[in-house]
């Protein structure tokens, strides 16, 4: 969960740098869609 954490932190930290774009905020939900599906299908597995 540290490892996430800090991706979220870099991931703010460069939108605070760069001006917010729908290119990044698209590559950013998918990411987080990609995860909780990862997340529901460990769940299932154990």
């Amino acid at each position: 969960m540290a490892n996430l954490n800090r991706l979220v932190q870099g991931v703010s930290q460069q939108f605070n740098q760069n001006s917010l774009s729908w290119g990044s905020l698209l590559v950013w939900i998918s990411g987080l869609v990609v995860i909780m599906m990862l997340m529901v299908r460990f769940s299932q597995i154990y």
